[in-house]
């Protein structure tokens, strides 16, 4: 089933995260604590600004994770293990600036954006976008979006963005959108 994780073929430290579907809550609060004990320990201000304390961090990741995972069990939309190896490592375990080698904001964003859940609908398919689509979650296979319901190649360079039924932008990967055009 497309919503289930086997444990088999898991990358290394991954294995207390690697089940979302079993109970969503608790592993949305697993993955937040996670998150925030690791932004607080190594105090990283540009995290712990926005939530003021690990307790409130807790509180709103949580959320966060479950309500993904609620949408991945939902839609049938599996793990990505690549991204859950990306996620621990450069997330959890690599949030201080003092690792080695040194921790690049943009590695950050770059694990914390990959699709934990990530689809294999074709195009043409009828989808649902994800609830968070700055996660980058997606029901659609590499390569597609899920645009206005239907799984379709995103726009390209120059082209006017894709809007998913929540009305976010989206652009073929490794663009952004930035006033209406994908850049």
């Amino acid at each position: 089933d497309a919503g289930e994780s086997s444990g088999a073929g898991e990358p290394s430290g991954t294995a207390p995260y690697a089940d979302p579907f079993t109970a969503p809550a608790a592993w949305g609060t697993l993955m937040a604590t996670k998150r925030c004990a690791a932004w607080f320990e190594c105090d990283c201000a540009f995290q712990e600004a926005g939530y003021g304390s690990e307790e409130n961090c807790v509180e709103l990741m949580s959320g966060y994770y479950t309500e993904r995972a609620q949408w991945a069990a939902q839609e049938g939309v599996p793990l990505n293990l690549e991204c859950l190896q990306a996620h621990v490592d450069v997330v959890f375990e690599g949030a201080c600036e003092d690792t080695v080698p040194p921790l690049k904001m943009e590695a950050l964003i770059d694990s914390g954006y990959c699709a934990l859940f990530a689809g294999t609908l074709g195009e043409g398919a009828s989808c649902t976008s994800s609830p968070i689509p700055w996660a980058a979650d997606e029901p659609c296979a590499e390569g597609l979006a899920c645009l206005d319901g239907t799984c379709a190649e995103p726009p390209g360079a120059g082209e006017t963005c894709g809007r998913s039924e929540g009305g976010w932008f989206k652009c073929a990967e490794g663009l952004h959108c930035a006033d209406d055009t994908c850049l």
